[in-house]
């Protein structure tokens, strides 16, 4: 593993430069907004605590964190994509791509985390979204964090991705060290998320039966997601080993792939649960 003289941060692809520069000057805004109401006293006189909230006000909430990545782009493109169709701007693809993904995972994926680690939800949301297959899990998914997963995926996704860009062409990554530095990220986001939603301050929201055995064992089988959405989602419109020029992918392959990671992602939980849980 020799350094290169050429580290690549951002893409080539001026329409995915400007969509992961977008994500990235967007992220600390939600992440703000989401630790203000959630820490935000409850029964003051400016109802800014989800503890005071009801569907509306939930879903109002997440509709406000999901508008600006989807609406934005549109009202503003960036400079790349005004002369491009619709359907060739990267933003768009990324939007599909997450939302396939975190659709999957909320709507199925979330019940092994209900019935094998334990998590519960504490929002006053009687507004849900669940899947009506398999066995009873004790848990619900309210349906506003449908859309707030949109904000914490895109986030996610576009970091992971930058970092893995940048390390692979600074180090010239071998595919072994590529596969470890794709465990390494995924298991670091997992953890992250769950040392920060399950903690104390929180667990009127948000909860785990053993919060210790969630953050070393169960943050794995949540890193599964990851594992296979990096490397699928990191190399859309992105240019191939020895080509100067970025491939520009069409919508129906971001849905075919979006759709495959929710598949084989689902399938490595499960195996998961079987094996751990």
């Amino acid at each position: 593993m020799e350094p290169s003289s050429r580290t690549e941060w951002l893409p080539r692809d001026p329409s995915k430069r400007w969509a992961e520069r977008f994500v990235l000057w967007y992220s600390p805004v939600w992440i703000g907004l989401v630790a203000l109401v959630q820490l935000w006293p409850g029964g003051t006189a400016v109802p800014l605590s989800m503890h005071d909230w009801g569907d509306v006000g939930f879903m109002s909430f997440g509709a406000l964190l999901a508008a600006p990545l989807v609406l934005w782009p549109w009202l503003r493109p960036g400079e790349a994509d005004r002369s491009r169709p619709a359907s060739q701007r990267h933003i768009l693809k990324l939007n599909l791509w997450i939302l396939v993904f975190t659709w999957s995972g909320s709507y199925f994926i979330s019940h092994y985390f209900f019935r094998v680690m334990g998590m519960r939800y504490g929002f006053n949301a009687t507004w849900t979204l669940d899947a009506t297959i398999g066995q009873p899990s004790g848990g619900s998914v309210p349906f506003f964090l449908y859309l707030m997963t949109q904000a914490y995926f895109a986030t996610y996704h576009v970091v992971m991705t930058v970092l893995y860009r940048g390390l692979r062409t600074r180090f010239r990554l071998g595919p072994a060290s590529q596969i470890a530095l794709v465990g390494a990220f995924s298991y670091g986001v997992a953890y992250a998320e769950t040392w920060a939603m399950a903690n104390p301050l929180l667990e009127r929201y948000f909860t785990y039966a053993d919060r210790d055995w969630m953050l070393s064992v169960g943050s794995s089988a949540y890193a599964l997601l990851f594992v296979v959405s990096l490397p699928l989602y990191s190399r859309i419109d992105e240019r191939r080993d020895g080509s100067p020029e970025p491939t520009r992918w069409p919508l129906r392959r971001v849905l075919l792939e979006a759709m495959a990671a929710s598949w084989l992602s689902m399938q490595l939980v499960d195996v998961w649960a079987k094996l751990v849980g």
